[in-house]
């Protein structure tokens, strides 16, 4: 169970949505993927292996920052 934070119980709907999104992908790929021998799918702990020491230090490490242009 998730600690109760400020914020958990103020989640609104883009972010639901965008949570129930995320996790049907995941769901629907490894349905997908089950048995097949060629493709490895690796979770964030595994992913963080190969990381460098750098991008191991951030506080976030997984968040990608991008510049928008519009």
């Amino acid at each position: 169970m998730l600690p109760a934070r400020q914020g958990h119980r103020t989640a609104r709907r883009p972010f639901l949505q965008h949570t129930l999104r995320i996790a049907d992908f995941s769901v629907a790929m490894q349905i997908a993927m089950a048995g097949r021998d060629e493709v490895d799918l690796i979770d964030g702990d595994e992913l963080m292996d190969d990381f460098p020491p750098e991008i191991l230090a951030r506080n976030k490490p997984y968040r990608l920052s991008v510049p928008v242009i519009h």
